[in-house]
């Protein structure tokens, strides 16, 4: 689990599978693309029992196969972002647990401006249809790179970024619980990182992890609800952010800026 590091914008894997063991819990990037884009997708476990390691493919381009014609609320989706979609192949599917997908994608000819046009949505096959699964988590914009997430899934195969025709707006809150727990501001930052937790903390541990799954920053025994923690010596990037208190874990991601 912890033979790939080190990687980012200009040192990934392409051009074949990347193959990776994996815990229980834990975050775990793909750093794949193409000889030109470095792309992502990273997956973070949460007491995931029967699936021990995951092969994934990045294919570069439009999703090949049946194309997305499914909703999400009130939103169609009928295109996908075509900077490129992912297939990640588990030794076994899941028992039990789920995780959390994020996909970062950059360098589209294809991309919208509104964050709340873009969703994660998977398929179990290339003959078969595409659908959202998990819930559904507002995406966002850095630069050329569109990053979205979904979380509580509990199954394997074909994912790529899907584009609605209206912006995405659910009759109910199908917030994930990690951006319920978690507020983050500013975001992104280029130094102070205020953190407010609306449950009150009693002995938690908190982490910041980067994509390629190291523990760049870690703080131990955090009582309360409000919290500030100085970043301005971490890389500019995407981090994950974690909150673990007794058998709970909660994750919320942050962009670290120049």
């Amino acid at each position: 689990p912890t033979a790939v590091a080190g990687t980012s914008a200009t040192s990934y894997f392409y051009a074949g599978t990347l193959e990776r063991k994996i815990n229980p819990t834990g975050v775990y990037q793909f750093a794949v693309g193409t000889s030109t884009d470095f792309q992502s997708a990273t997956v973070t476990a949460s007491n995931l029992l029967g699936t021990n390691s995951l092969s994934t493919t990045f294919n570069s381009g439009a999703v090949t196969g049946t194309q997305p014609n499914t909703s999400i609320g009130s939103a169609l989706i009928t295109a996908t972002l075509n900077a490129g979609w992912y297939a990640i192949n588990p030794n076994n599917q899941p028992s039990s647990g789920s995780y959390d997908i994020t996909l970062s994608l950059k360098n589209a000819t294809n991309s919208v401006a509104s964050p709340a046009k873009y969703t994660v949505i998977k398929r179990t096959n290339d003959i078969s249809p595409w659908a959202v699964a998990g819930n559904y988590s507002l995406a966002s914009i850095v630069s050329n790179t569109v990053l979205a997430s979904n979380t509580g899934l509990t199954s394997f195969s074909d994912f790529a970024m899907g584009i609605s025709n209206n912006d995405v707006v659910l009759a109910t809150n199908v917030q994930d619980k990690d951006d319920s727990i978690l507020n983050i501001f500013p975001n992104p930052t280029n130094s102070e990182l205020n953190l407010k937790v609306p449950l009150n903390l009693e002995n938690a541990g908190l982490k910041i992890i980067s994509l390629t799954g190291q523990t760049v920053f870690e703080k131990q025994n955090l009582f309360g609800t409000d919290f500030t923690f100085d970043v301005a010596d971490l890389s500019s990037g995407i981090y994950i952010i974690q909150i673990s208190e007794g058998s709970q874990v909660y994750n919320s991601k942050f962009v670290k800026k120049y």
